[in-house]
C-alpha cells in the first residue's frame, strides 16, 4: 500500500519539473456557483447522487472548500462554529474527536462502541474517530447531514453523518502554498501541487500538510505537554474513461505524536499527594514524572470507479484503513507515581459499497445498493492506582472482529 503513497509523489515531483509554471488559481476551486449573486448553490451528494443543496430534502449544511477558508475552518472541531446542531468534542487526553447531532452521538474511544454520527471521506465510511483525519486542507466541500439517515449510510448515523469529499485531481496545473509561524515554536505548512500526469490518461494531486508547536504545558519534570505534531500526505490519480467513466484512487497518512494534556487548578492535598511538587494553580505548568506521549498511524485507501449506462450509472467504493493508536498519560498530574494509564488500539478495516443509480431528467428516481464492512480491533488498557489502602492495576483488552453487510434501495418522486 506504501507503494502507492510513493507512486503518487514521485509522480506529481515528475508532474512540477516536466510541466511551465504559470498563475495558480486559489488554493481551493469553489465547487459553488452564485445563483442570482446572492445565494451560494453547492451541488452535494448527501442522496449518494449529485443535486443541488437548496433541491435536497435533508436537513443538511454544506460548505463549499472556499467557505471553509473564508470562515477559518481549517479542522473537524472548528466546524461546530457554523453548522446548526453540532458539537465536536475532543477527548481530555488525545486530539480524537467526537460528533454529537442534536445532541445524538458518543464518547467512548474504546473498541466494542460505535460513534452515534458516522464520517465519510470520498463516500468511504470511517469506522473509529482515531481513523478520522482533524485537518480540512484542499477539499472540494464538507456536508454535515443531521440524522437519522440510516437508509442510505447505515446503522451508525443516528445522529447523521460528517461527508468530507476532497478535491479531484484535474487536467489544469495547479499550486498552492500556505506557511504559518508563531510563538511557542509554533509553525505550519500546508501545500497543494495538481495536474496531468499524461494528459487525457492520468491526472494527479497531492497534498501536504505539517503542523507544530513546542508545547503549551511547562512540565517542570518532563517534557513539555498540550503539544501539536501532526503531519500528513495525502495523494490522487483520476484515470478518465472518456465521457462514461472515471476510477479515481486515494491514499492518506497522517502521523499525530501531538497529545493532549489534562490540566489541573486545584492544590495538591495530603495523604495522597504528600512530597508532590506543589502545583501553582495554574493549568499551563505542570509537574509530571510521566510525559504524556501519543503515537498515532493512520494509513487510509480508497479507489472510487464509476460507469454511465444509458439509463443508470454504477458506482463502486472500496476502501482500506489501517490504524495505529498508543497513548500514555499521567492521570494525578503530579511527580509522584499515583494514578497512570496507558491504552494501545490497532485497527484494519475494509469497506466495499456498490450503488446503481437512475439517471435522466424524468420525476422519478431510484437506488440500490449493497455494502459490505470487516473491521478487526486488537486493544489493551492499562491503569495504576498507587493510593494508600484503595491502589489498585486494572488491565484488560483483547480482540474484536466485525462484519456487516446490507442492501439497501430508495425510490423518489419528484
Amino acid at each position: 500500500m506504501k507503494l502507492l503513497a510513493s507512486l503518487i509523489t514521485c509522480s506529481m515531483l515528475t508532474l512540477a519539473g516536466s510541466l511551465p509554471a504559470r498563475a495558480a488559481p486559489d488554493a481551493a476551486v469553489a465547487t459553488a456557483t452564485k445563483t442570482g449573486g446572492h445565494i451560494e448553490d453547492i451541488v452535494v451528494t448527501a442522496e449518494k447522487r449529485e443535486a443541488s443543496a437548496q433541491q435536497t430534502a435533508i436537513a443538511i449544511t454544506a460548505l463549499s472548500g472556499d467557505a471553509l477558508q473564508l470562515r477559518g475552518i481549517e479542522n473537524i472541531e472548528n466546524l461546530q462554529f457554523f453548522v446548526p446542531n453540532l458539537l465536536i468534542s475532543p477527548n481530555s487526553q488525545s486530539p480524537v474527536q467526537y460528533a454529537y447531532i442534536r445532541g445524538v452521538g458518543t464518547d467512548q474511544p474504546v473498541a466494542g462502541f460505535d460513534p452515534g454520527v458516522a464520517y465519510h471521506v470520498d463516500g468511504a465510511y470511517i469506522g473509529q474517530p482515531s481513523s478520522i483525519p482533524g485537518d480540512l486542507w484542499d477539499l472540494e466541500r464538507v456536508e454535515v447531514l443531521r440524522g437519522p439517515q440510516g437508509t442510505l449510510y447505515g446503522k451508525n448515523t443516528t445522529g447523521g453523518s460528517i461527508n468530507v469529499i476532497t478535491k479531484n485531481p484535474t487536467n489544469q496545473f495547479e499550486t498552492g502554498l500556505d506557511v504559518a509561524a508563531g510563538n511557542y515554536g509554533r509553525w505550519r505548512v500546508r501545500g497543494v501541487l495538481g495536474g496531468p500526469i499524461i494528459r487525457d490518461v492520468v491526472n494527479g494531486r497531492l497534498s501536504v500538510i505539517g503542523d507544530k508547536n513546542d508545547g503549551y504545558q511547562d512540565n517542570k519534570v518532563s517534557r513539555d505537554g498540550d503539544r501539536t505534531d501532526y503531519h500528513s500526505v495525502r495523494g490522487k490519480l483520476l484515470f478518465p474513461f472518456g465521457d462514461r467513466g472515471s476510477l479515481v484512487i486515494s491514499a492518506q497518512e497522517f502521523i499525530n505524536k501531538g497529545p493532549q494534556t489534562q490540566k489541573r487548578k486545584e492544590a495538591f492535598t495530603a495523604p495522597t499527594y504528600a512530597g508532590a511538587l506543589p502545583n501553582p494553580s495554574d493549568p499551563r505548568k505542570a509537574a509530571k514524572n510521566y510525559a504524556d506521549r501519543l503515537d498515532l498511524n493512520n494509513e487510509n485507501y480508497s479507489a472510487r470507479f464509476s460507469w454511465d449506462f444509458d439509463f443508470a450509472r454504477f458506482v463502486s467504493i472500496t476502501g482500506y484503513l489501517n490504524n495505529h493508536w498508543f497513548q500514555r498519560a499521567d492521570i494525578d498530574m503530579s511527580s509522584k507515581d499515583i494514578q497512570f494509564q496507558r491504552w494501545r488500539m490497532d485497527t484494519e478495516q475494509k469497506t466495499e459499497e456498490l450503488q446503481l443509480l437512475s439517471t435522466g431528467d424524468g420525476p422519478l428516481n431510484w437506488i440500490v445498493g449493497a455494502f459490505f464492512f470487516d473491521e478487526s480491533l486488537n486493544t489493551d488498557y492499562f491503569f495504576q492506582d498507587s493510593t494508600p489502602l484503595f491502589g489498585f492495576h486494572f488491565l484488560n483488552g483483547g480482540q474484536l472482529d466485525s462484519k456487516s453487510w446490507a442492501a439497501f434501495a430508495q425510490l423518489g418522486y419528484d
